[in-house]
């Protein structure tokens, strides 16, 4: 089935220069940073879903990860390649929509970095996406996810559907919605809301660190 963002982020990562694109920033969230630095996660085969221009990715690599950045946008992926070239750093890059797809992919990740990648998901498919996230990793794999909240003020600040700026429709989670999904799969090692500073104002998130069952 085909996942009717796929097209749309194709377009953005065509048309929007690299400022123009909300979620793209170069220096790794301090969520990220932390967890590196506190070793939370060690140096490991490691995915970062929904990579886009591979910040993340690039950042992981420099840190001593064996890295796979994984976006369902084409144009990203290509992108990525050219981001992480230019930097003379190693990572691995794939177009894959993990809704409905993880042939080819490997199945011995021992962590999983998704930054702001659900609330892109809609309800209807997050069961599918998380079977598939959990498919790759290895049992006692680290999971970080960050994620909007319900409780955010972005676009509008009401409702769990709303739409943005640039065309994207995205769904905002509670997090008893969350835990009921996580648990399907992982254990909860910790599940909060925070307030994160990002690109355009602070953001009101979902932030869980979770591990493979």
């Amino acid at each position: 089935m085909q996942n009717p963002v796929n097209d749309l982020m194709n377009e953005i990562y065509s048309t929007k220069t690299k400022d123009e694109i909300p979620w793209n920033v170069e220096t790794p969230p301090q969520i990220l940073i932390e967890a590196v630095e506190k070793g939370i996660v060690k140096p490991s085969k490691c995915v970062d879903l929904g990579c886009g221009l591979g910040n993340y990715s690039i950042y992981l690599a420099t840190q001593g990860f064996n890295v796979t950045g994984i976006d369902l946008s084409q144009n990203a992926i290509e992108l990525a390649r050219i981001n992480a070239e230019s930097k003379k750093v190693q990572c691995t890059f794939i177009c894959k929509d993990l809704i409905n797809d993880v042939t080819g992919i490997a199945n011995d990740y021992e962590f999983v970095f998704e930054w702001e990648v659900m609330h892109h998901i809609f309800k209807y498919q997050r069961e599918a996406y998380l079977n598939n996230v959990a498919s790759i990793l290895k049992k006692g794999a680290k999971y970080i996810a960050v994620h909007f909240s319900i409780n955010d003020a972005a676009f509008g600040g009401k409702g769990s559907l709303r739409k943005t700026n640039i065309g994207t429709e995205l769904y905002f989670s509670g997090i008893d919605e969350m835990k009921e999904l996580y648990t399907k799969h992982f254990k909860i090692l910790l599940l909060e809301e925070r307030v994160i500073e990002a690109k355009r104002g602070d953001h009101t998130v979902i932030y869980g660190i979770m591990e493979k069952i």
